[in-house]
């Protein structure tokens, strides 16, 4: 397994994976702060290749948020999908804005006892601020505490990742 560590807001940035299973071939390529990964013999209905950034807590070294963007076949944009601790309050919004821009707001798909999830549309306006930013601010409220918590995370990379991504599809 790669890691590549980057402290953001006491947070640390790792873009990572779980080590393939034996009879699975993966492979990765980092592009900035995004990692690609792909499987050549993906699990029913996983994408081949997908883009990846994770923030792990620094005092308990679990993860508490994840990126990852991937194509699904006969689909022109990509797909979305951010994982925050489930500790997050699913009733209330996460909201992305890109850098300095306009907030969005997106509601939770649900909750389990690992994660609680968004998938969603990357659309060609959000793509393009995608490109040409360089931070992502991710806010969700932490329903024990009710704070709203705010992770950072690197563009650095984004559009390279991207076209790698896309390379791939076109394949």
């Amino acid at each position: 397994m790669s890691l590549a560590v980057r402290t953001i807001l006491g947070l640390v940035v790792v873009v990572a994976l779980a080590a393939p299973a034996a009879a699975q071939k993966n492979t990765q390529k980092r592009y900035g702060d995004w990692t690609v990964v792909c499987n050549d013999q993906p699990p029913a209905g996983a994408p081949k290749c997908f883009m990846v950034q994770e923030m792990i807590d620094l005092k308990t070294k679990l993860k508490v948020f994840g990126v990852g963007i991937f194509y699904v076949d006969g689909q022109a944009d990509p797909k979305i999908q951010i994982n925050t601790t489930n500790k997050a309050d699913p009733s209330k919004p996460l909201s992305l804005q890109i850098d300095n821009g306009p907030t969005l707001t997106t509601n939770f798909d649900g909750c389990n006892e690992n994660v609680c999830r968004v998938l969603g549309n990357l659309n060609a306006d959000l793509l393009d601020k995608m490109r040409r930013g360089t931070k992502a601010n991710f806010t969700f409220v932490i329903k024990e505490i009710d704070k709203r918590l705010q992770l950072v995370g690197s563009l650095k990379g984004f559009s390279s990742a991207l076209k790698s991504l896309d390379d791939v599809r076109k394949k």
